[in-house]
């Protein structure tokens, strides 16, 4: 997310880079795709209420908000419903709608699963997000 707010996409080339060594083409590489998918959809429909994991993704999403507001890259703008993120990003227009106000009311990994995993899978072994809204 910080090479998107930043406008450099070298970020992409080199998370894009490291997913291929990691999630290779060949059946094996396939399977630990599937096995993560499977992993991170069954473990967000588990849990009930918030855990210790849960309070140490927000308040990690939190600081990097904060970074990301306090830095010189971040710039608003407002339109009829008040401020809101200034970007030409598709990627931020979807991911980050109230940035200004909620910060990361997404799980950023999401980002991950759907952009550099998903495309590597058939469509019926896809990451889908449990929450109605969000990016796809």
């Amino acid at each position: 997310m910080w090479g998107e707010f930043n406008s450099n996409k070298d970020w992409k080339e080199i998370v894009n880079t490291v997913t291929a060594k990691i999630f290779t083409d060949d059946s094996e590489g396939t399977e630990l795709a599937e096995t993560f998918i499977k992993y991170i959809q069954d473990r967000d429909k588990s849990w009930i209420g918030f855990g210790y994991r849960g309070f140490l993704e927000t308040e990690w999403k939190q600081r990097v908000a904060q970074a990301i507001k306090n830095s010189e890259i971040y710039q608003t703008e407002y339109d009829l419903f008040g401020m809101k993120l200034k970007t030409e990003s598709k990627l931020l227009n979807a991911f980050c709608q109230n940035f200004e106000s909620m910060g990361f009311t997404t799980d950023p990994s999401e980002v991950y699963w759907v952009l550099c995993i998903n495309p590597m899978l058939p469509e019926e072994k896809n990451f889908v997000q449990n929450i109605p809204g969000r990016i796809s």
